[in-house]
């Protein structure tokens, strides 16, 4: 598994509220990762993609982190 989170924009902040976003975009990608899915958009809580995660191994050693 690869998995990637962009942390530059407005939704981490800085401190606490970035550990609080980041736990809640895993919950997120968590809940995904029960569900079946080998790829998956992560969002921020204002809606920017801020990152990626794949379980597909031959997938994830190709990956290029362009977000």
């Amino acid at each position: 598994m690869k998995l990637y989170i962009k942390t530059e924009n407005a939704a981490f902040g800085n401190g606490e509220q970035m550990r609080e976003e980041i736990a809640r975009i895993l919950r997120v990608a968590a809940y995904e990762i029960s569900q079946g899915n080998d790829r998956i958009t992560l969002w921020d809580m204002n809606g920017n993609v801020v990152g990626e995660a794949r379980l597909n191994k031959q997938e994830a050693s190709r990956a290029f982190w362009n977000i």
